[in-house]
């Protein structure tokens, strides 16, 4: 899937809001890519860009979205439909908010099986009590007959992977799928999706906060930032080896697990406000350490340091030894 030159605008009241602003990034089949970056950063609004799940007053103003060299914008609302599901998942960041507390379990996870006629009712509830166990859920034979309110937060969140991947996805998108979570539940569900990526030989895609979970997930990482890629890298050079004053900030901000008596040193200022006009310069300049007179009054753009490796900062340097993508 490649994601070129997106430009996203949400009006509304007579305002604007810049929420994607000349986003490309892409990934490959088998690929995990991590996307992080604060709150408002354009994370979400990318990846459900992709399967066209933003509200009526988000307007696409430029760009193209491609899946297997097809392009996805121009097409129609029951062409997507078959599209979701079927070709791409998406795994919700708050399970309590997407799933029906009308609708049993098994209910609500035959629903892909059903609309794409990939198999009878009786065929979609043997296959969803299957991927219930594959998640880790006990007795799947009676949680399937059982209601939203009966699962624990990390039990839905299980739910959702499991009806994520019912229609067997050749690329799976996880938004926030351990927010609110405790880390072992969180630790959880990531060896879930990590088993299940394998297993199928999909792709997947996964939103979120927490840069170590980002790095020990994913193979690369797409650092996001007042809805721009700031950053693309290896994952395995996240920690060590990225340039961008942002990515940094967010380093020094994740408090450490290794006894280290340091705390989180936070990044300065306030995030970018999308709903103004966009600043001239860097989108960073105003919570930068190293702005520079420049950075005030040009924009920088992605330059390659390394291989796999982008940065769109003055002051990033190419490195003597590159590590592979």
């Amino acid at each position: 899937m490649e994601v070129n030159d997106l430009v996203i605008r949400f009006r509304r009241d007579g305002g604007v809001s810049h929420a994607v602003n000349s986003v490309s990034f892409r990934v490959y089949e088998g690929e995990s890519l991590g996307i992080v970056g604060e709150s408002g950063s354009g994370k979400s609004v990318s990846v459900k860009a992709v399967m066209k799940l933003l509200p009526k007053h988000a307007k696409f103003e430029g760009g193209d979205i491609t899946f297997a060299g097809r392009s996805i914008l121009p097409l129609s609302e029951g062409a997507i439909r078959h599209l979701r599901g079927r070709e791409v998942a998406l795994i919700f960041q708050d399970p309590h908010a997407y799933l029906n507390p009308t609708k049993t379990i098994g209910a609500q996870m035959v629903e892909p099986l059903l609309f794409h006629r990939m198999a009878t009712k009786s065929e979609a509830l043997v296959q969803a009590i299957d991927l219930l166990r594959q998640v880790g859920i006990p007795s799947p034979e009676l949680r399937v007959k059982q209601y939203p309110f009966e699962f624990s937060g990390g039990m839905l969140q299980r739910v959702m992977i499991a009806m994520a991947l019912i229609a067997k996805p050749k690329l799976l998108i996880a938004d926030e799928p351990t927010t609110a979570l405790d880390v072992t539940v969180q630790a959880q569900i990531l060896q879930v999706l990590r088993r299940l990526k394998q297993e199928r030989r999909m792709s997947l895609i996964l939103v979120t906060h927490d840069l170590v979970v980002a790095a020990n997930t994913c193979d690369r990482i797409v650092v996001m930032y007042g809805g721009r890629v700031v950053e693309q890298l290896p994952s395995q050079a996240l920690l060590s080896q990225s340039q961008h004053p942002y990515t940094r900030g967010l380093i020094a901000c994740t408090p450490s697990v290794r006894g280290e008596r340091t705390l989180p040193t936070p990044i300065g200022g306030a995030p970018l406000n999308l709903r103004r006009p966009l600043p001239v310069g860097c989108l960073f300049a105003e919570r930068c350490p190293h702005c520079m007179e420049r950075c005030r009054s040009e924009s920088p753009v992605l330059k390659t340091v390394a291989l796999g490796h982008e940065v769109a900062c003055f002051l990033a340097e190419p490195q003597t030894s590159g590590v592979s993508a």
